[in-house]
């Protein structure tokens, strides 16, 4: 069972209800987006009973959802958005973005490392990061199991995003993912994985009609090869090769005319090309 907890300002440890069965508190409808390498998103449609209604600020109002008791996703408003439906109801539409977003607020300075580990590196991109946002936005590395492609391994940034020196310099070039785990008692938690989730081939196989809901194949017929014509290599065509005199003329037939007679000069051009004329 999905409960969402709405906070009017990221401190706040009270907090008030949007979504619970329970306790009859509904949202008209919600998708929570949990991405691998990028920021995770809740999009959530409410109506006016909800305590959500034209009481969200953008970066300022947090929400926390549940599944069950375990925390998956935490994060912040950025997009509210006003409607009406055909039916004449109107409606809120809200985005939150994952605290992950938090690493987009701070600028990282210029700066040359080398030989440094993954985690060295990455805490060193923290430590600027926190030195320019509030508690409630700082991070603390905590586990790290990426390794450099090599020992004396060279990165130099500018003046990017704290999220765009760790996505290009550490993501991109080695590989692995970015989480970040919300602390409710301090500061927040950022790992460097190289791989997430658990495998569950053991414990839970995979069964038809039991926890396989569905399954679909789909066939595009524009991409079916119906012919196939094989072709032979294509060839280079063949050079003829034509010598001349370095002038650039042909032979050694008459080239001017004589006395204003061109026809020693047609005669020999027509021989050059195969072909008789007659002195007529």
């Amino acid at each position: 069972m999905y409960r969402i907890i709405g906070y009017n300002e990221p401190t706040d440890k009270a907090g008030f209800i949007v979504l619970d069965p329970r306790v009859n508190r509904h949202i008209s409808s919600g998708k929570l987006t949990l991405k691998e390498s990028n920021i995770d998103d809740l999009t959530i449609t409410v109506n006016q009973a909800s305590p959500l209604w034209d009481n969200v600020r953008p970066y300022h109002t947090h929400v926390n959802v549940y599944d069950d008791n375990e925390l998956i996703f935490r994060g912040r408003a950025i997009k509210p958005k006003k409607s009406m439906e055909e039916s004449g109801q109107f409606i809120r539409e809200y985005v939150f973005e994952d605290i992950e977003a938090y690493l987009m607020d701070s600028t990282q300075r210029f700066y040359e490392g080398v030989g440094q580990t993954p985690k060295e590196f990455l805490q060193t991109l923290i430590d600027v990061h926190n030195s320019q946002v509030p508690d409630y936005k700082k991070f603390q590395v905590r586990n790290v199991n990426v390794t450099n492609n090599k020992d004396d391994q060279y990165r130099q940034i500018d003046y990017p995003k704290t999220s765009d020196a760790i996505n290009d310099k550490l993501v991109k070039s080695l590989g692995g993912y970015i989480v970040t785990t919300y602390n409710p008692n301090g500061i927040n938690y950022i790992d460097y994985l190289t791989d997430i989730g658990v495998d569950h081939k053991d414990d839970t196989p995979i069964q038809l009609a039991k926890n396989m809901k569905s399954a679909s194949m789909q066939i595009d017929p524009t991409k079916v090869i119906t012919r196939l014509i094989p072709l032979g290599k294509t060839l280079d065509p063949e050079k003829v090769e034509v010598s001349g005199d370095s002038d650039g003329s042909f032979g050694d037939g008459a080239k001017e005319p004589v006395n204003g007679d061109w026809t020693p000069v047609m005669q020999d051009a027509a021989k050059l090309t195969g072909e008789n004329l007659s002195d007529a």
